[in-house]
């Protein structure tokens, strides 16, 4: 079993998907936190409810099924003068000590849909069934959720790990085709291209790797 840390920089640049996926769950079974093969819930389908045909006019905290009332009463509630609202500071005597002011919110009339008592109480069984189903699939989901939570840690470390090899990787790459550069450029006198190799501080940092590697090249 090869474990994260037994992987070089090159080794981790280059992994596929699967490689990944399985060093990910060697990983999560060294942490003792869930593998990549936990199945999803299957949720429970949620009945769909008969939406509400009645229209009812509301005006204000007023509700009618007339329209023509409802039109009435915002008219009525729309001419008064002296209509007033209450309220209260909280934090100086609470509700037990009011004041009233001028109601200014317009008055109009809005329409939604509702159903009836008989509507309502035939849905009733419904309505908790659909609740209860609700709830299972939102806890199976939350269990789930935080099971892969547990594992996320995990998953995070090995892809950082891979992003921080490839781009060393990157690095190392690009050092390589510097010195493959000056070493053409000092007509293949490799003492001279380690000088100057040597001098560049943006490579040179590299440089034992990058003669590892170019030597490597030449064997072929």
């Amino acid at each position: 079993m090869k474990k994260l840390e037994d992987y070089t920089n090159e080794e981790l640049s280059v992994l596929t998907d699967l490689e990944i996926e399985n060093l990910i769950d060697i990983e999560c079974m060294r942490a003792g936190v869930p593998l990549s093969i936990m199945p999803k819930p299957v949720l429970k389908e949620v009945s769909e409810i008969k939406e509400p045909t009645t229209e009812i006019y509301m005006i204000d905290n007023y509700y009618f099924t007339d329209e023509s009332e409802a039109n009435q009463m915002s008219a009525l509630l729309s001419s008064v003068k002296s209509r007033v609202t209450t309220d209260y500071n909280y934090n100086a005597g609470g509700s037990s000590y009011k004041y009233y002011k001028k109601y200014d919110p317009a008055v109009s009339v809005k329409k939604a849909y509702c159903y009836s008592k008989e509507e309502y109480m035939d849905l009733l069984d419904i309505l908790k069934t659909k609740r209860d189903i609700e709830d299972y699939n939102s806890d199976i989901t939350k269990e789930y959720n935080d099971a892969i939570s547990e594992r996320r840690d995990t998953v995070d470390m090995v892809w950082d790990e891979i992003y921080n090899a490839k781009y060393e990787m990157k690095k190392i790459n690009e050092a390589l085709d510097i010195y493959k550069k000056y070493v053409e450029l000092s007509g293949e006198d490799e003492d001279v291209a380690k000088k100057f190799f040597k001098q560049n501080e943006k490579v040179s940092e590299y440089m034992d790797i990058v003669l590892k590697k170019y030597s490597e090249m030449d064997s072929k």
